[in-house]
């Protein structure tokens, strides 16, 4: 038979009386369910080499054209980020994502790549 008795359970066994009582604890554990806030996104040209812009910290960047990734980084600690790519023609949609610790994805920025 088990009892909880202020923060510890104790059991009872038959024959002679015996309790054995061990503390216990709760972890209570936020799920984060929040998409982060889509990234800010620089000017890109036909001669850029890199997405740069911020977004929240510590997130991962994902750059793609079209569904494909062509380039993808780290948010630094400043909430800023990099992500090299090769040049695009002018005209070209690009679409930049942030993905955060906990899987959660923003909503894509549309960017297109100026002359």
């Amino acid at each position: 038979m088990l009892n909880k008795l202020s923060g510890y359970w104790s059991k009872s066994l038959k024959g002679p009386r015996i309790t054995y009582v061990q503390p216990y604890s709760l972890k209570v554990i936020e799920l984060d369910t929040m998409p982060p806030v889509p990234p800010i996104v620089n000017r890109i040209t036909a001669k850029s080499t890199a997405v740069a812009g911020k977004a929240e910290k510590g997130a991962t960047v994902t750059v793609k054209r079209e569904s494909t990734v062509i380039g993808t980084a780290t948010v630094n600690s400043a909430g800023a980020f990099s992500a090299r790519i090769a040049k695009q023609k002018a005209g070209t949609v690009l679409y930049v994502t942030a993905k955060d610790a906990a899987g959660n994805v923003s909503k894509a920025v549309k960017a297109v790549v100026q002359k």
